[in-house]
C-alpha cells in the first residue's frame, strides 16, 4: 500500500461506510471506505485512546477486525460506541493478502484486505464472545497451564528416581511412598539431590491444591450460565466440556440443524471428493468420505471425545439403563470397527443430543434418548392420552 495515501486521522464529517483494523499490542492500522468506494482512508498507526476518540465521533458504521488477543475486549467498547463489529479469520486476510498485494504483509495491507472482506456477504464472521464467557475461557486456560505444570514435574521426578535405579511404575505417585524412598536412600542420592526431590514432590502437592481451587472456581462460573444444567445431565458432560460448551458455542439457534452443530465442533468427516471420486490416504475410492474434519475448537472437540469413551466404558460396563441410546452404543461396540472411530461417532452423538436439549429446553431422559423424532413425537401424543 502506497505511503502517499496514509492519514494521520479521519474527516469525521464524512460518513464511511465500514472501517477494517488490523489490531496490535499498542496501535492499530486503520483503513475506510466512504459512500464513493474509489480510494481507501489509510491510518498507519494509531494508539487506542485516540482510537476510540475517533470512533465515537464517527457515524455508526460497520468495524471489521481480526479476533487477535483482546479483540472480544475492544469489539465490547466499539459496540458501546453505536458501531456494528465484524470479526474475520485470519486465514481469510492472509489469503486476501496473498491473492491481492502480492503476499506483502504490512499492518495497512492487512487493514486494507479486512475492509474489502467486510463486504463480502459470502464470508462467515467469528462470533464475538460475551464477557462472561471470556472469564470461563480464563479459568480454563489456568487450569490447563497448572494440569501441564503438575505433568510435566511428576515426570521430572519419575525420571530422577528412575535415573539412580529406583524405577516408578506408571500410574503411582505416592508422595507419601516418594518421601520415604527420598530419606531411606539419602546416603545415595546425597543432600542436595534430596532436598531438591522433596522440594518437587511438595510442589505437585501444592499443585493439586490450586488445581481443585481453580477447579472450583470454573464449576461456581459454569454454574451461573443457564445451560450448564441441562449439558451436565447428558452422561458423559462434565464441568470441563459443559463449561467449554457454554464459551465457545454461543447460541443455540444459530444452527439450523444439530449437523451443523458437529461440523462447527468438527465431528463430520471431511470431503474431499473431485471427479465423482473421494481422495483418501490411501487413495482414490468410488465411495466414502474421508477423516474426521478436525475444524473448530480443538479442546470441546478433544473433551467430547473423552466423554465418550467414559460413556463407553461405562456401557461395556453395564453400569446404564437399557434404551435405544445405550443400544446403539452397543452395537457399535460390537461391530468391528475401530475403538477411535466408535468414539468419535459416540461423541457426534453427545453434540446432536446437546443441541437437541439446548433447543428444546429439556434435560436428557434415557427413554427418549436415541429415538426419532416421528417415533417421539407419536410416543409423546401416546403419553398425553394414557395421562
Amino acid at each position: 500500500m502506497a505511503r502517499k495515501r496514509t492519514l494521520a486521522t479521519l474527516d469525521t464529517s464524512i460518513a464511511y461506510e465500514a472501517v477494517g483494523l488490523d489490531l496490535a499490542k499498542e496501535d492499530v492500522a486503520l483503513a475506510a471506505f466512504d459512500s464513493d468506494h474509489k480510494e481507501p482512508y489509510l491510518i498507519d498507526r494509531i494508539p487506542y485512546d485516540k482510537l476510540y476518540e475517533l470512533l465515537a465521533d464517527l457515524a455508526p458504521t460497520l468495524v471489521a477486525m481480526e479476533p487477535c488477543s483482546g479483540a472480544h475486549q475492544i469489539a465490547e467498547q466499539i459496540e458501546a460506541l453505536g458501531h456494528e463489529v465484524m470479526m474475520i479469520s485470519g486465514r481469510h486476510v492472509q489469503a486476501w493478502v496473498k491473492d491481492h498485494c502480492n503476499g506483502q504483509k504490512t499492518d495497512l495491507n492487512d487493514a486494507f484486505a479486512i475492509l474489502n472482506l467486510a463486504y463480502d456477504r459470502w464470508l462467515t464472521p467469528i462470533r464475538g464472545k460475551t464477557r462472561e464467557e471470556c472469564r470461563l475461557l480464563a479459568l480454563q486456560a489456568s487450569y490447563r497451564q497448572l494440569k501441564g505444570q503438575r505433568t510435566k514435574t511428576m515426570v521430572h521426578v519419575k525420571a530422577t528416581f528412575h535415573a539412580w535405579g529406583f524405577p516408578i511404575r506408571a500410574g503411582s505417585f505416592n508422595q507419601k511412598v516418594l518421601h520415604e524412598l527420598i530419606d531411606t536412600n539419602r546416603e545415595a542420592f546425597g543432600d542436595e539431590v534430596v532436598e531438591t526431590l522433596h522440594l518437587m514432590i511438595n510442589r505437585v502437592r501444592d499443585l493439586d491444591h490450586d488445581i481443585a481451587t481453580v477447579l472450583k472456581l470454573l464449576t461456581e462460573a459454569t454454574k451461573r450460565d443457564p445451560r450448564a444444567s441441562l449439558l451436565r445431565s447428558i452422561p458423559g458432560f462434565g464441568i470441563l466440556t459443559t463449561s467449554r460448551w457454554c464459551a465457545v458455542i454461543g447460541d443455540i439457534a444459530r444452527f439450523d440443524s444439530p449437523k451443523q452443530t458437529m461440523a462447527f465442533v468438527g465431528l463430520v468427516p471431511n470431503n474431499r471428493i473431485t471427479g465423482h471420486h473421494t481422495e483418501t490416504p490411501s487413495g482414490r475410492e468410488a465411495r466414502g468420505q474421508g477423516r474426521m474434519s478436525k475444524r473448530g475448537d480443538k479442546m470441546l472437540r478433544s473433551l467430547c471425545i473423552m466423554g465418550a469413551a467414559s460413556l463407553c466404558l461405562m456401557v461395556r460396563n453395564d453400569r446404564l439403563p437399557e434404551c435405544p441410546f445405550v443400544a446403539s452404543i452397543k452395537e457399535r461396540l460390537a461391530s468391528p470397527r475401530p475403538w477411535f472411530k466408535v468414539l468419535v461417532y459416540v461423541a457426534a452423538k453427545l453434540v446432536r443430543i446437546a443441541t437437541a436439549l439446548l433447543k428444546y429446553g429439556e434435560t436428557f431422559s434415557y427413554e427418549k434418548a436415541g429415538i426419532s423424532k416421528a417415533v417421539l413425537k407419536q410416543w409423546e401424543l401416546e403419553q398425553a392420552k394414557a395421562a
